[in-house]
């Protein structure tokens, strides 16, 4: 009885019994639901699952692997896992207790292979050992796998064969993380080798400096080129430009790495160098030119102007935008608006053309000038470009080359006159001699007043045939002027003394200017010359009551004037066209209107010399008459004077200056090398001169000194002419500057083919003005 249980005892047993039931059922509960979550991760999972006990033999499938596999649960669940064979490798490996993940293919149950990926794990539950297979179909993976790796394939061909290099890099490391054939062409390095190297390793020294400044910029925030040039540096030391388009790749906000793609501007550069070589050449050709050289738009206005234009006092900056006919003279501006209508519409090529230009204080000079049209892709105008040279020079030089070749026609054509008159007046003189002589003789003793006055007849023809043999050789000879500085007034002074007699019973008016400058000429000539001026007056007026002869000299800038004026007969105008032709006369027989008082005879050849005379001393001579009012003659003569101007030293600063050079004056009149001394020793040159007054003593100099430039007269005194020199200089020196100084009608023919054969050697005529002299000397030099 005393292990009978209480009621409490029982009581406390029943709620022990009762509480370990509901745990119980809580448990089953538990159970239930695990096994329902489990269940429905099971059958709800996408990827195929497989239990299999150590045996292989499969015992649970989910809905997944049916559908993976095309088999029904049942029959799956008649099969062991090596009936899926692909699996067989791998199954051992999943007994021994590894976890195993790996991809493989399965075959369905028609056949098609299907892409897996499985996991396989061995799991031991109690004394039972199960094996669980997860698989998933990769198909559509696979598929983006392929189509992944097809697109890295073109991309890596794209990559290798872009047409520009290709690279990556890591900001983190600044090295190359990937290349580029191209990149590696560009730099010769292997793609090896880039990827142990940073892109500075591959830049020359300015591009590092460039690279560094860009990107100090750029962390200051202010703008950079989005496209920089680079010049990369070959492995073997060679040189290649290369534009780069960056696209950077950021981590967190950070900048860490950018792909770029390098082209390559070596070409372009080279284009842009060359451009910048030919740009640097036009600017020093245009800088120092002394032609005109301009760029004009299809309008004609000025786009560029040359330097040069300043020669003409404008700055080119003043020209830009104005019109190119600006400075062009308005009777020459039709031809050449013909000539851009022409460019416009007809695309004409290169034109040579001459015009006239005004400078900035309206002096006109000659140019000739070449136009160059340049046209657009659709054949209409761009632009014009002109080339100007002032040929004022050469025009005057032409004009004096025809001044000289007529006059060397008028002397061939006169020549054989000459040469005979020459030979008469000698024989005639050696006649007229005898004659006169024994005139005087037969006078002397002769007592018949008839007789005697038949003998001074005689006397007086034969001094009137002496007159005419004076005259006829001074016509024949072709001698060139000796030059010396003298006072016109005081010539003029001297001659009316010698001829004081034959101007008896003549009012005579002086009007002589003041401060009239030395003229340069031969004394000799010009004497001759106004001498028979005079004595015309003096006939001219031999029939007029109250006779009057004025004389008059002046100067303006640069010439002389001589004028002499007289109220006598004057001259036929018919008559006036006639005056300086050889033998024409109005006196004496060929006196049909009586203009001049008898007795008064002419020889033909007075005015003939006097033109002769004034021409070559390069003036003029001008004749204004009225039949029975009077004649004025009128001389014009060239200033040259002892040293230049201060417009003319002006002028030549302006060209390029030769100074301190070593010259030698060849000339025998010491009026000329003096002035010439003078202007070459002076302001703005300061050469240095040696004179030699005839060909011997210049050979020895030459001889003996080096000289920079030789100024060489045609005409020297003695054995020896210039051209003598000449041939003794080109024997010791080939390229010395030689300029000629010469009137001599010879010399100015043969001039050209020596130029022709000579580039070293230039001439300018006698006289010459010391502005054209200094310039001829300077241009040699040049």
């Amino acid at each position: 009885m005393s292990n009978k249980l209480s009621y409490e005892d029982l009581e406390k047993r029943i709620q022990a019994l009762e509480q370990a039931e509901a745990a119980h059922r809580q448990t089953r509960k538990a159970l239930r639901e695990s096994e329902d979550r489990f269940h429905a991760v099971f059958e709800g999972s996408q990827d195929a699952v497989f239990i299999a006990d150590k045996y292989a033999q499969v015992t649970h499938i989910n809905q997944a692997a049916c559908k993976l596999t095309g088999y029904t649960k049942e029959e799956l669940l008649k099969r062991r896992i090596p009936d899926l064979h692909v699996f067989n490798p791998f199954l051992d490996k999943i007994l021994k207790g590894d976890s195993l993940t790996s991809k493989t293919d399965i075959l369905r149950k028609d056949g098609v292979s299907v892409p897996v990926e499985f996991t396989g794990t061995a799991v031991t539950i109690g004394d039972k050992t199960y094996l669980h297979i997860l698989i998933r179909d990769i198909t559509e993976r696979k598929q983006t796998e392929d189509v992944l790796r097809n697109s890295e394939r073109k991309f890596r061909q794209l990559f290798d064969h872009a047409p520009s290099g290709i690279y990556e890099v890591d900001f983190t490391n600044g090295r190359f993380t990937q290349v580029n054939s191209l990149i590696c062409e560009y730099t010769g390095y292997s793609r090896e080798e880039l990827l142990t190297m940073t892109p500075l390793d591959i830049l020359d020294e300015e591009s590092r400096c460039l690279f560094f400044e860009r990107v100090e910029k750029f962390g200051r925030g202010e703008n950079v080129p989005t496209n920089p040039e680079y010049c990369i540096k070959n492995k073997n030391g060679t040189r290649r430009w290369v534009q780069l388009n960056n696209q950077f790749s950021y981590t967190g906000g950070l900048v860490t790495g950018a792909t770029v793609v390098a082209h390559d501007i070596s070409e372009r550069k080279q284009a842009e160098d060359a451009l910048k070589k030919s740009e640097a050449l036009f600017k020093s050709i245009t800088d120092h030119t002394s032609a005109l050289v301009s760029i004009h738009d299809a309008a004609g206005t000025y786009i560029f102007a040359s330097p040069s234009h300043e020669q003409l006092g404008y700055q080119a900056e003043e020209l830009m935008g104005q019109s190119g006919f600006t400075l062009v003279e308005k009777e020459d501006i039709g031809r050449l608006l013909q000539y851009l209508e022409k460019a416009r519409t007809e695309k004409i090529s290169k034109g040579l053309l001459n015009y006239r230009l005004k400078d900035k204080a309206g002096n006109l000079h000659d140019y000739r000038g070449a136009f160059d049209p340049v046209f657009k892709k659709d054949g209409s105008l761009e632009k014009i470009v002109c080339v100007g040279e002032d040929i004022t020079e050469l025009k005057k030089v032409q004009a004096e080359k025809i001044e000289a070749l007529t006059l060397a026609a008028e002397t061939r054509k006169l020549a054989l006159v000459g040469q005979i008159a020459g030979k008469m007046a000698h024989d005639f003189n050696n006649i007229l001699g005898v004659i006169m002589g024994n005139a005087e003789l037969a006078l002397l003793d002769c007592p018949h007043i008839k007789t005697r006055k038949t003998l001074e007849l005689i006397f007086e023809q034969t001094l009137r045939g002496k007159n005419l043999t004076k005259n006829l050789v001074a016509f024949a000879k072709d001698q060139e002027p000796k030059q010396e500085f003298f006072s016109i007034n005081e010539k003029m002074a001297l001659i009316l003394n010698l001829l004081k007699k034959d101007l008896e019973g003549i009012h005579t008016v002086r009007l002589y200017g003041h401060e009239i400058p030395d003229l340069l000429a031969d004394p000799g000539m010009i004497e001759h010359a106004v001498v028979n001026l005079i004595q015309n007056s003096i006939h001219a007026v031999s029939l007029v009551k109250q006779p009057k002869i004025i004389l008059r000299t002046h100067h303006k800038p640069g010439r002389i004037f001589i004028e002499i004026e007289d109220n006598g007969c004057g001259i036929p105008p018919e008559s006036l066209g006639e005056i300086f032709e050889p033998s024409f006369t109005l006196k004496g027989s060929k006196d049909k209107m009586g203009l001049y008082k008898t007795g008064i005879k002419g020889t033909g050849y007075g005015m003939s010399n006097v033109k002769k005379y004034i021409e070559q001393h390069k003036g003029s001579i001008s004749i204004h008459s009225q039949l029975w009012m009077g004649t004025t003659v009128a001389v014009s003569l060239p200033v040259i004077r002892k040293t230049l101007t201060q417009e003319e030293i002006k002028e030549v600063k302006k060209e390029k200056l030769n100074s301190e050079k070593h010259i030698l004056i060849v000339e025998d009149e010491q009026a000329i090398s003096h002035v010439q001394c003078r202007l070459l020793s002076n302001e703005p040159f300061f050469h240095k001169v040696d004179i030699a007054d005839n060909g011997r003593v210049a050979m020895e100099l030459v001889d003996k000194n080096k000289y920079d430039l030789i100024s060489l007269d045609y005409v020297l005194p003695g054995k020896l002419s210039g051209m003598d020199v000449y041939h003794h200089i080109r024997e010791k020196n080939q390229t010395v500057p030689v300029l000629f100084i010469s009137g001599n009608i010879e010399f100015l023919e043969s001039i050209k083919d020596l130029k022709h054969h000579d580039p070293y050697i230039d001439h300018l005529s006698k006289p010459c003005k010391n502005i054209d002299y200094v310039h001829s000397i300077n241009m040699l030099f040049a």
